[in-house]
């Protein structure tokens, strides 16, 4: 995992860094930090955070780095 910092906003979770999958492609990764939440202090992408209905915090978008939940799945690599 690369982490490149995490700042707390007034949000459900934290960015935390970019895990690289096996396709080759970057998740990024934030930690739950909803006060009460049966999941506080997990982490999980940005697609479980949205099926939480967890508030997702901005994160700084590097170059070349892609949340994987925003690849349309015709650009995932299958090799």
């Amino acid at each position: 995992m690369n982490l490149k910092g995490s700042s707390v906003q007034n949000s459900d979770a934290v960015f935390i860094g970019w895990q690289e999958m096996y396709s080759g492609d970057d998740c990024a990764l934030y930690n739950i930090t909803a006060a009460g939440h049966p999941s506080y202090g997990s982490t999980v992408s940005e697609k479980t955070l949205n099926k939480l209905n967890l508030q997702v915090p901005k994160q700084q978008i590097h170059k070349g780095k892609k949340n994987i939940s925003q690849i349309p799945s015709n650009e995932r690599r299958t090799d």
